[in-house]
């Protein structure tokens, strides 16, 4: 639910989020995406190894610890850091 919040606050409150330009919005909301295609044959080996449990068990920590942070933290660098982690997740 905060992933998706994004697509619609971002856009129209960019500045409240610590945002200094407008390009940074494309960046934020595309980043996890960049992120999660070269890790997909990394999460297969991943499972290769490891429950699922233990991978929906990290997943969920990282989403937690990555929507806490969108009401948190402020500027760019950190959201881009947060959204790639958001990625990972």
């Amino acid at each position: 639910m905060g992933d998706a919040m994004l697509f619609i606050v971002l856009p129209l409150f960019w500045q409240d989020f610590g945002l200094t330009e407008i390009w940074q919005i494309g960046v934020l909301l595309s980043i996890n995406r960049f992120i999660r295609l070269p890790l997909n044959p990394l999460v297969g080996f991943f499972y290769k190894h490891f429950q699922l449990r233990t991978g929906v068990f990290i997943a969920l920590i990282l989403a937690v610890i990555t929507t806490l942070s969108y009401g948190i933290f402020e500027g760019f660098w950190m959201l881009v850091i947060m959204r790639a982690l958001w990625g990972v997740a």
